[in-house]
């Protein structure tokens, strides 16, 4: 299956009209100010997410779980900001940011799963090597970001996902079925809206497009980013019936390829990063 995710303009206009495309929340327009100075001072970045006790708390909870490995405890901010860098501090406070959009206790397991998946993808970028590990973690924190944009907008879109879930089904069509555009032409909205790089948005208008990883649209940095996140979230999910087991195996063979893992690299990835996983939870 290919579907055209290339909006022109009008179209993009059109869309705007009719759902929010939610902009940066301040704190993190600030940080991203700072940030983008090119002299940024780690101090001012600190403060700025202690101004915020939520952000704070979960930016210490992310540097000190297991997918980090970092021997003591990080307790202050100061310290969390020294030891990730302005770079990935930014990264890691957009994420939080994100759940802005859709706030809510129904809300909570998309975005933990959003989180997770960024968490396990940045790690899979390291044991792998040679891919971006901020590029994978952004691109796994956004790659669904247009799905909760479609439920604000659509009320009836948790009986698309269910359709979608079926066996025999996807998603994608059955969002372009129902509503005429899918939660990746939503996602490319909001990654512009929020200034991600290029490379990032591009990946999340093409990430469910099952011959992503044959055709000729994809550039090596995009195509390791969606590879790297299905890996992610198939590793994450497991057997469970939230996962189209059948759409990886159709990703399976190319994508495997792809990042040139052999069938016992991708199990020893699997087994580590479960390992991970469990220890998360356990602390």
């Amino acid at each position: 299956m290919s579907t055209n995710n290339q909006l022109t303009e009008i179209q993009v206009q059109e869309l705007l009209k009719a759902i929010v495309i939610p902009p940066q929340p301040a704190i993190l327009m600030a940080i991203m100010r700072e940030k983008d100075e090119g002299n940024a001072d780690p101090r001012e970045i600190a403060r700025l997410i202690s101004s915020d006790m939520g952000l704070s708390a979960a930016v210490l909870k992310t540097i000190n779980s297991s997918f980090y490995g970092l021997r003591d405890k990080v307790v202050s901010i100061d310290r969390a900001v020294s030891l990730l860098g302005i770079k990935n501090i930014s990264t890691l406070v957009m994420g939080f940011s994100l759940r802005s959009i859709a706030p809510g206790p129904e809300m909570e397991a998309f975005w933990e799963h959003s989180t997770r998946t960024a968490l396990v993808s940045s790690y899979l970028a390291k044991a792998i090597g040679g891919i971006d590990r901020d590029e994978a973690h952004l691109f796994g924190l956004f790659h669904d970001c247009g799905q909760p944009l479609m439920m604000q907008r659509f009320g009836d879109y948790k009986e698309t996902v269910e359709l979608g879930s079926a066996p025999d089904h996807n998603l994608i069509e059955s969002e372009r079925d129902r509503h005429t555009i899918n939660h990746m032409q939503l996602g490319v909205l909001l990654a512009r809206a929020w200034e991600l790089p290029t490379v990032v948005r591009k990946a999340i208008g093409i990430h469910h497009e099952l011959d992503v990883f044959t055709s000729t649209q994809g550039v090596a940095s995009m195509l390791n980013m969606i590879a790297i996140g299905h890996l992610a979230e198939y590793i994450i999910t497991g057997t469970e019936a939230s996962f189209k087991e059948e759409e990886w195996d159709v990703y399976k063979v190319d994508l495997m390829a792809h990042l040139d893992l052999s069938p016992d690299q991708l199990n020893d990835l699997i087994w580590d990063t479960n390992e991970l996983l469990l220890e998360s939870e356990i602390s």
